[in-house]
This record gives structure tokens, C-alpha cells and sequence, in this order.
């Protein structure tokens, strides 16, 4: 018997790139784009807010982020702020960012997921959100093919991930998930870890390595 898997929709801001949109199209959402007036995207069960680059950081000088945590909280859905920047940045370590991450946490019950700055980063880590929470109303697959879908979809999604760092194609990208199988290993890569890859070599190592950073 053949199951169908369904997948929930998922509302995007429409200021949100259209790279983004294309990303979730992919991992097999139905995207509504729309003008949200709380979070940049919004599921069944689900809100959450993308902070890139130096936004978040600003959002905390001018404590933007006080007010859109609320309007998120009075939602009553599961909230979720993906930051998505240079995870090494100096600035995660001062009191003041340490504050408003705590108060978002603690205060409003916000997740916190860091993320390197790419859209296929933020539409996979948007598909895990919608998998985790909405995932829960849909309909049962079997043992084995769930096993069979999420390995297949791991792994091209992986793959698609890394293909979309600049000078990477599908023969380093297939190289370089033979290695580190998760984006996860791969953002923990070491610079000479990354340029012993097969086909990768040492300018191209650097280029990977700031482009998970958000460099």
C-alpha cells in the first residue's frame, strides 16, 4: 500500500528572498506568501523569526526584539528565532546579547537556533521546526519507509546545502558529504580537514570554511 506523506503548508513573509521560497519548494512545502504582521514565517502550530546578519544584533541595541517576542508569545503557537550570521562573532559572548538570548528563552519560551547565513540553512532548519512540532498531526508511514524518506531527504538536503556555497558544484559537494555526512560536521570542519577533501584544495577550503560563517 502506498502512503502518502503530507506535508504541512508553510506561510512566508513576503519580504523573505524568494531563494528561500524556492529552498522549502524543494523539501516539498506548499509555500503561501504572504504579509505577516508577526514572524517571518508561521506553520499550524508554529512561528518563528529570521534574524540575519547584523539585524539581530541591532534588533538588541534598539530592543526591537522585546516587542516582536511578545507579539510572538501572544500567538500561543511554538516560537522559534533562527539567527542566521557568523556563528564565531565575538559579540554572542557580551552580557547584553547573553541577556536578551536568556530573556527570549526563559521569558517568552523561544527556541534559539543559530544557523550559517544561507537560505537552504534556514529552509532545512524551518522543515526540522515544521517535522518536530506540525509533524505530529500528520499521517503514520511505515518503519521502513520512513527510514528510507528521511535518509533520502538527509542526504539531498545535505548535499543541497553545500552546493549552495559559492564554487562548489555537485562533484566537490558529493565529495564533501562523502566526509562530513551532516551540515553539522561540516560547519565543525577544520580548514586543513576541509582542504584534504578530494577536489577541494586549499583556496577552495577557505572559501567554504567563511562561507558557514557567515564571512
Amino acid at each position: 500500500m502506498t502512503t502518502i506523506i503530507d506535508y504541512p503548508m508553510v506561510t512566508l513573509d513576503d519580504r523573505e528572498p524568494s531563494q528561500l521560497v524556492d529552498a522549502l519548494a524543494d523539501l516539498g512545502y506548499e509555500v503561501e506568501v504572504k504579509r505577516l504582521t508577526t514572524g517571518d514565517f508561521e506553520g499550524k502550530t508554529t512561528i518563528g523569526e529570521i534574524k540575519r546578519g547584523e539585524d539581530f544584533f541591532s534588533s538588541i541595541v534598539d530592543r526591537r526584539y522585546i516587542n516582536q517576542a511578545k507579539k510572538m508569545h501572544q500567538t500561543g503557537k511554538e516560537r522559534y528565532f533562527i539567527i542566521a550570521g557568523n556563528l564565531t562573532d565575538e559579540r554572542w559572548r557580551l552580557k547584553p546579547v547573553i541577556g536578551a538570548v536568556l530573556s527570549l528563552v526563559f521569558d517568552f519560551q523561544i527556541g534559539i537556533i543559530p544557523v550559517p547565513n544561507m537560505e537552504a540553512t534556514i529552509a532545512y532548519v524551518i522543515h526540522k521546526i515544521m517535522d518536530t512540532v506540525d509533524g505530529k498531526n500528520r499521517r503514520s508511514i511505515s518503519y521502513y519507509q520512513s527510514r528510507s524518506v528521511k535518509k533520502g531527504l538527509r542526504v539531498n538536503t545535505t548535499l543541497e546545502m553545500i552546493r549552495s556555497i559559492p564554487g562548489v558544484g555537485m562533484g566537490v559537494g558529493i565529495e564533501l558529504i562523502k566526509v562530513f555526512p551532516t551540515i553539522v560536521k561540516l560547519t565543525g570542519a577544520s580548514l586543513s580537514e576541509l582542504a584534504a577533501v578530494p577536489k577541494v584544495g586549499k583556496s577552495r577550503a577557505k572559501t567554504i570554511y567563511n562561507a558557514l560563517r557567515g564571512r
